[in-house]
């Protein structure tokens, strides 16, 4: 089958023998979705085991023959996209540092979390101001008063 684009991927492992970009098909009903920074999912290996991946580039030519090219399975749409200056950022860090690739795109890809509902809660004194000072200074005293060492009643300091 002829297709009519095609995408470089970072597979998601780190290992130094795989840190390089991998051609896959991109299917014309995925050609949309399949855009730079897109997580998918892809055969990989002899026994096609489904593995993510991110594309890191797109082309409208094989770097192979065609019969040697396997089709991205689906594209993640739920995962986060990578934009195109992290990726760049990604490849410098990777070619400054070292490392894998799949390591320094997990560095830049920004983290998901869950929104959690915050409550907010908040007290009104029904007393005054001034009522609310006298008590407090007053529990204040108390305190200091229980961690006092036990002298002598006649030798009280507060």
């Amino acid at each position: 089958m002829s297709y009519q684009s095609y995408a470089d991927i970072i597979i998601d492992i780190s290992h130094e023998d795989l840190d390089k970009t991998y051609q896959y098909a991109i299917p014309p009903e995925l050609s949309e979705q399949a855009v730079i920074g897109a997580l998918v999912v892809v055969p990989f290996g002899k026994g096609n085991r489904q593995i993510n991946g991110y594309i890191v580039d797109r082309s409208n030519s094989p770097k192979l023959k065609e019969e040697l090219i396997k089709t991205i399975a689906t594209v993640v749409t739920d995962a986060p996209m990578i934009d195109s200056h992290l990726i760049y950022l990604a490849y410098w860090i990777k070619e400054t540092f070292g490392g894998t690739m799949n390591d320094a795109l997990k560095t830049v890809i920004p983290v998901r979390k869950a929104v959690k509902i915050k409550e907010q809660r908040s007290i009104q004194l029904v007393i005054g101001n001034e009522q609310a000072h006298q008590l407090y200074f007053e529990y204040q005293r108390s305190i200091v008063i229980r961690l006092l060492p036990e002298k002598s009643n006649s030798t009280r300091l507060i």
